[in-house]
């Protein structure tokens, strides 16, 4: 099976911020998901260690997508089907401050 996705998905991890914490009381978790095939950017908070949900552009389910400890992961959704397979999308981690990334 080929594992790569070709939809250019790509996806920030960040948390944190001492100034965050200090002018709204809140340690921000956040993902960013960016698509050039949609010319779309997603802005989900994370609030589970294990989070479902999915993904829309104007309401029609593009993709599903799990984010744990373990990863980020998506699953393409065509007509409200799911596809079979799910993706692996390397995270850049804002905190480590990582510059290289690629799909898995």
């Amino acid at each position: 099976m080929n594992n790569i996705l070709d939809d250019d998905l790509f996806a920030t991890h960040s948390m944190g911020g001492i100034i965050n914490l200090q002018q709204a009381g809140i340690y921000h978790n956040n993902l960013k998901i960016v698509t050039t095939k949609y010319g779309h950017i997603w802005h989900i908070l994370v609030k589970d260690e294990i989070q479902k949900g999915v993904l829309k552009i104007k309401g029609v389910f593009v993709y599903n997508y799990v984010f744990n400890k373990d990863g980020f992961k998506v699953q393409k959704v065509a007509n409200e089907i799911p596809n079979s397979d799910w993706f692996d999308i390397n995270i850049i981690d804002n905190n480590e401050r990582l510059i290289l990334w690629e799909l898995n």
